[in-house]
Parts: C-alpha cells; structure tokens; sequence
C-alpha cells in the first residue's frame, strides 16, 4: 500500500480523483496547458508516447497538483514504477521517431566532436591571417628605426673627408708648402660633434652621438585617476558567474532553424536572443529559471550536463532547482 491507499499506478489514482470531483480531461486540459493526448497517456500509464522523462514528470506533477494531491509523495511512492516505465521507452536506434524519443547516445557526441574540430581550424586560421601580417609589419618597423638612429641626421657618409696622411720624420720646407689646407663642409646644425680631447694631431671627427630623450607624461595635481572597470563574467545574464557549486538549474537549448529565445535565470534581469541554426545556448540557475518561445519546433533541449538532447513541447516553462518542468499558459 502507499500514501494514497491504493497499490495500484499513478496513472489509475489520477484518473479516479478527477473522475470523483466531475472534471473531464478537457478541463484538465484548460486549466494545465496540457494537451488532453498527453493527459489521457498519464492515466493510461502509456510513457512510451510521452515525452522526455523530465517532461513526463513535470506532466505529472502538474496533473497531481491541479487535482489538489501531493505530487512529491506521488513522485516517491511511485519511483520504481516510473523508472522502469521510462527503461521500457523504445529509442530511435529502434527505428521509433517523432519528440518522444531520445536520439542514441553516440549521435549528439559525434556531432558535437565534429563541431569543435572545425571551430577549431577555423579559430586557428583566423588566428594566423591576422597575426602574422602584424608581426611582420612591426619587425619592419623596429628595422626602420634602428636605421634612423645609427644614422646622423643631415650628415652622409660622404660629407666626411680623411685628413691629409702625415709622413714619419721631419718634412722639409718644400713639403710643408705643399700640404694645401682642405676645405671643410658645412654640417648641419642638428648634429653636434663633440672637440677632440687628448694631445697628438687630429686624425678626423668623431662620429656624432644621438641622444633620445625620454618621453615625459605631465599629470595635473589632483585629477584623479580613475582605474578600468572589471568586464562582466556574464554580460547576457545566463548564470556564468555562478560557481560550480552553486548551480542547480541548468538547460541547454539547440537551435534547428534560427530562432529568438526570451530567458532568466534567478532574479536577473529578462533577456532575449536570436539563437542561429546549429548554435547552442545554455542557461544555469541557483534557484531556478524561465524560457520562453514562440516557435518550439526549432529547439531541442536538455537538462544539466549529461543525457541525449529531446524536442521542445511547450512554448513557455520554468525548470526549479530540483530540476523538475513545470509548463506555464
């Protein structure tokens, strides 16, 4: 016996107790958002066309709550049962298809493999068409300047005559007439050279120095420096800032054909995005956390981090921190 007083399935209780308080299912139906199809599936005990298994429970939790039972002692006293009606569903690798069954378990892998791969060449190769050309143009650059400050500004290497050679020994008269003075060419301003120091005869100028002054920063006093504002961890608000331990509630959404997907997660603020075909959006909760779409058709959808990805059949649901879906009008 159970809490209800009664040994038999979940689906006869519920059955009973609408019957005895005069509701037919299509006022269940009303008041729950469900379709009367699923409905009469719970009563019958039939999950095989049902959806997904946590699908299937919030439908009952629903279903249990509308006719004023306890759910949760429902969900306990019926556990075995259920896990072994959600064991007998038959899979697509059974040649079943339509919402109510899972993908196998190697499909959504593979496909997510395959994915990555390819993000991943493309990463690269994004990577290597831009950076690359930069490198080389500042290599390029650093050459440039090297050069311009090896290289005295206004004076050529020709501009610089050698001196007259001096001969060993005492030179006679006759030579010291010959040794005409050489003229000497104008250098420009910009380059000081510094006067020989030491005793002997001058044997040509000294290379000019280059001197680079360092780049002064003037600062007012008492303008105050205002530091850079961190970026945030979670600019779309779908729980990226929450810590491991923190997550409870967590969906991930796969779009089929692009479509726009309103959600929020705890007591952020509602956000919205246009989810493209192909791409992935997961959102995570502490305590809980709401989506909404016109065109569920497009998604597929799945809880937490493991388990195959399931149609989408409601418009507008909440999941809470114990994981469980609860559709909303």
């Amino acid at each position: 016996m159970n809490a209800f007083g009664n040994p038999s399935s979940p689906g006869s209780i519920l059955k009973s107790s609408r019957e005895s308080q005069g509701f037919s299912l299509e006022q269940i139906s009303a008041q729950t958002k469900i379709h009367t199809k699923i409905l009469d599936a719970l009563e019958r005990d039939d999950y095989a066309h049902l959806p997904a298994r946590t699908f299937a429970r919030g439908f009952l939790v629903t279903y249990a709550k509308t006719l004023g039972m306890d759910s949760q002692q429902m969900l306990l006293d019926f556990h075995e049962f259920l896990e072994a009606k959600f064991k007998e569903r038959p899979s697509r690798s059974q040649g079943m298809e339509g919402y109510a069954f899972e993908p196998g378990e190697n499909e959504q892998n593979k496909r997510g493999v395959i994915i990555a791969g390819v993000l991943g060449v493309v990463f690269v190769g994004l990577v290597l068409f831009f950076f690359k050309p930069a490198n080389k143009k500042r290599g390029e650059k650093h050459k440039e300047l090297a050069v311009e400050t090896t290289t005295p500004t206004g004076v050529g290497a020709n501009d610089i005559e050698a001196p007259p050679t001096l001969k060993e020994g005492n030179p006679s008269p006759a030579e010291v007439n010959d040794v005409k003075p050489q003229p000497t060419k104008p250098v420009s301003p910009s380059v000081a050279i510094p006067p020989q120091v030491g005793s002997g005869p001058s044997v040509g100028p000294t290379p000019p120095q280059v001197v680079v002054a360092p780049a002064v920063v003037q600062t007012v006093p008492g303008t105050p420096v205002n530091p850079p504002k961190p970026e945030s961890s979670d600019p779309l608000h779908k729980g990226d800032d929450l810590k491991p331990d923190q997550v409870h509630a967590k969906i991930q959404l796969e779009a089929l054909e692009d479509v726009v997907i309103h959600y929020q997660s705890d007591q952020q603020e509602k956000s919205s995005i246009l989810l493209r075909k192909g791409r992935y959006l997961a959102v995570k909760a502490e305590k809980g956390l709401w989506i909404k779409t016109s065109e569920p058709e497009k998604l597929r959808f799945k809880l937490g981090t493991g388990g195959t990805f399931s149609a989408l059949p409601h418009r507008q649901f909440k999941v809470d921190h114990q994981g469980l879906v609860t559709p909303m009008p």
